[in-house]
């Protein structure tokens, strides 16, 4: 599974891309993904922060998150998760404003 980290950062007139890292940073292959102007990059968040990420059996056992959910006061469970991605859909538009 891809992590996604969100570090601000400043990309220069020359085509320099700084950031300030953590230092516990791990060197390695990573992918940044630069939107054309505003619309798009708010879609491609959204695109990306909501994209589909598969798990193995043992990761979502282990993950804590496997139930019956009967506590969770939910009430319709399609209801419910669509409720939730809208929820972060306008937490996300309102960091890719700021």
């Amino acid at each position: 599974m891809v992590a996604i980290i969100r570090l601000k950062g400043i990309l220069t007139k020359e085509g320099e891309i700084k950031v300030d890292l953590p230092d516990n940073w791990q060197p390695g292959e990573i992918e940044i993904l630069l939107p054309a102007n505003e619309m798009e990059r708010i879609d491609e968040g959204l695109d990306i922060a909501l994209e589909f990420q598969g798990q193995t059996l043992g990761e979502i056992l282990d993950s804590g998150l496997v139930g019956s959910g009967a506590d969770w006061e939910i009430g319709d469970s399609a209801e419910w998760v669509a409720e939730q991605r809208r929820k972060r859909r306008e937490e996300r538009l309102k960091r890719w404003m700021e």
